[in-house]
């Protein structure tokens, strides 16, 4: 089996390790957590849906956008506070649906991958990622901060996305005139979904301990 394959079912496969926790610990589990849960499903189906497809020779990028739209939206609710929410942080997953509908059907088409929405929906997620951990360490509200689950979860989300921002943005370019992506570009994807799976089972983990 060729590596790159091989590391993309080894991304692939990597959601069960999370999936397994939450079900094992699910009476312990939070708002947070069950939209990671939620998170974690979507990841499982289209990458379902995406196999089939790929087996099928059929394009996968229907896919693969509206995952990212998914994924944009419940990252989105876990990094922010449903409470005192001000009136432009509530507007922008409206906003940028509005983006993503635009870029999907009059800009980028559906047929291939959608670097310009994506690479606004990196640079949100980024962005109250580390707007999260500002508040952390101005609130203090534990002593040990790595004990709080949605630690784990906000680096995992800018671990993925940092990550992915300048592949978003240069793989179409790097894929003028062919059918598919570069392969660099999804061994590198690959490789920080995985990660960012393991960051989110230890926050499972440290919601566990915690309610427990």
């Amino acid at each position: 089996m060729q590596v790159p394959l091989l590391i993309a079912y080894a991304s692939a496969a990597s959601v069960f390790i999370p999936l397994i926790w939450i079900t094992y610990t699910w009476q312990y589990r939070d708002q947070k957590i069950r939209y990671l849960f939620y998170l974690l499903i979507a990841s499982l189906l289209s990458d379902l849906i995406g196999l089939i497809l790929f087996k099928l020779s059929l394009n996968t990028y229907i896919i693969v956008n509206f995952f990212l739209l998914i994924q944009f939206m419940i990252c989105y609710q876990l990094l922010t506070e449903e409470k005192n929410q001000s009136a432009s942080v509530r507007i922008i997953p409206i906003g940028f649906l509005l983006i993503f509908v635009v870029n999907y059907f009059f800009i980028q088409s559906p047929g291939v991958f959608n670097s310009y929405s994506n690479s606004i929906a990196c640079l949100i997620l980024m962005f109250f990622s580390v707007r999260y951990f500002y508040t952390l360490l101005r609130d203090l509200p534990e002593v040990h901060i790595m004990r709080i689950p949605l630690f784990w979860i906000a680096v995992g989300v800018l671990t993925y996305y940092s990550g992915n921002l300048l592949l978003f943005i240069v793989n179409n370019y790097l894929t003028i005139g062919n059918n598919g992506s570069h392969p660099v570009m999804w061994i590198l994807h690959n490789i920080l979904n995985f990660s960012k799976n393991i960051l989110f089972t230890i926050a499972i983990w440290q919601n566990y301990r915690k309610r427990k």
